[in-house]
């Protein structure tokens, strides 16, 4: 089963709450697009759906991969990739004050994402945690 833009909606849809940071890609101005979007090669096909707009690493998900700028770079991981996500300082944490999340990938490689604590933390957390499920549900 493929990951389509309707499929990553819905689940964004029933994360984001009335969070002002957890925008759908069409509810984002256009400027505010083209900033986001700079430097990000996005392939013929895929197509943005949404993103976590918080400082200081915002975030674009696409039907194919994360983005994220940190250090002026910009990263992506392929969400095919993602093989598990945690939050690294949520056991020293109140949960209020979580703002990092811990990326693996299936061949090990580690990346931080780091955005606004707590609900908005969490809106990403679970919607990078479907990624993961819909592997298992498609392998099985």
């Amino acid at each position: 089963m493929k990951i389509t833009p309707k499929w990553i909606r819905l689940k964004f849809e029933k994360r984001r709450g009335n969070n002002p940071f957890a925008k759908a890609w069409d509810e984002i101005p256009e400027d505010w697009q083209c900033s986001m979007s700079q430097g990000m090669n996005l392939d013929n096909d895929e197509i943005p759906v949404c993103a976590i707009t918080a400082p200081p690493n915002p975030l674009l998900i696409t039907t194919k991969r994360m983005f994220w700028r940190s250090n002026a770079a910009v990263h992506h991981i392929k969400l095919t990739e993602v093989a598990s996500v945690e939050a690294p300082e949520s056991r020293h944490t109140s949960k209020s004050d979580v703002s990092k999340l811990l990326v693996t990938t299936h061949s090990g490689e580690k990346y931080l994402l780091v955005t606004e604590p707590g609900k908005t933390l969490f809106v990403l957390w679970n919607l990078v945690l479907q990624f993961t499920r819909k592997q298992r549900v498609t392998v099985e």
